[in-house]
């Protein structure tokens, strides 16, 4: 069993926040039930910033162009570059159910060039690599993403990395434990 550093954070308790805010918490629950995400577990202490940040998933999850398994890629490399270990274990696995390689995931977890067969996915990992390594994509590469992608396409992959990249900050500074009791696959 990997011991974990202790969370920074309690769960809240719903009967003790105010009115609004029991509000806030019981929409959250609605949507998620009691399988709400880790990030979320933090942000209930402030409820209308719980719902502001469930408004952008939700138009991940639901208005992207972006499909879901580039979204994944892209989340898990946000999650590798931050070392955010709940948010890797939990997107890693929907990586794979995507369809993305072991073999891939397995690289990008441990910090080796990652291959894919289809090209959307190698711009996905190209573009990502560079955004989350130099905080910008040279010309080739963002001419490669723009023409996997599109520009909104483009705006959308660059806003569910930097959105994962945030999550990855609060679940590191929260030291959000992750799901199960497995061993840690992020090295520290």
């Amino acid at each position: 069993m990997t011991e974990y550093a202790p969370k920074r954070f309690e769960e809240p308790d719903r009967d003790s926040l105010p009115p609004a805010q029991q509000a806030a918490y019981d929409r959250l629950f609605e949507v998620y039930g009691d399988r709400l995400p880790g990030p979320y577990r933090i942000w209930l202490h402030y409820p209308d910033f719980a719902e502001a940040m469930e408004h952008v998933g939700k138009y991940f999850r639901e208005k992207s162009i972006v499909p879901r398994r580039l979204r994944e890629i892209a989340i898990i490399m946000a999650a590798r570059s931050i070392k955010a270990e709940y948010a890797w274990q939990s997107h890693r696995r929907s990586a794979a159910k995507e369809g993305i390689s072991e073999a891939a995931i397995d690289a990008i977890r441990e910090g080796r060039e990652a291959t894919f067969e289809k090209e959307d996915e190698a711009a996905v990992y190209a573009y990502c690599k560079q955004m989350l390594e130099n905080n910008r994509a040279d010309d080739a590469t963002w001419d490669r993403i723009n023409a996997a992608l599109g520009d909104r396409g483009v705006m959308e992959l660059t806003a569910v990395t930097g959105y994962y990249g945030l999550v990855g900050i609060f679940l590191n500074a929260y030291r959000f434990p992750p799901t199960g009791e497995g061993p840690r696959e992020l090295e520290e």
